[in-house]
């Protein structure tokens, strides 16, 4: 129970960085909490990645891939929706940053959950949010 807290406390603080609303961190952490009772990802992989450490691991991609979907940031067949996407990182990048960020992490690969897990990876590696 007090990693589970502690997931919760590290991605709240992740998202923060974003300066979502609120109402925004709920909606991340009640996605987060569903899509991990569906991929099965231990919680320490979890966490890892919110220091940018990203095992090429199924939980983990699968995990991905579902919270990017419930965010509305990419379909079922890897297609990004950059609008939505360019909209929560507004918060907490410059409009060039974005721009840069669009063009060299949302880019698909073999399979809708490479797409998401590579772009997150990217992201995160690249630009620190």
């Amino acid at each position: 129970m007090n990693q589970l807290v502690l997931v919760m406390v590290l991605i709240c603080s992740v998202y923060s960085q974003l300066q979502l609303p609120p109402e925004r961190l709920q909606v991340v952490m009640k996605y987060n909490a569903e899509c991990q009772k569906e991929s099965k990802v231990p919680q320490m992989m979890l966490m890892n990645t919110l220091r940018g450490e990203f095992e090429e691991d199924d939980r983990l991609k699968n995990h991905l891939f579902c919270l990017g979907k419930r965010m509305n940031y990419i379909d079922g067949e890897g297609n990004f929706n950059e609008t939505e996407i360019r909209k929560d990182m507004s918060t907490g990048l410059s409009n060039d940053r974005i721009e840069v960020a669009v063009k060299e992490c949302l880019v698909r690969k073999a399979t809708p959950i490479q797409t998401a897990f590579d772009s997150i990876h990217c992201i995160s590696k690249e630009y620190r949010l």
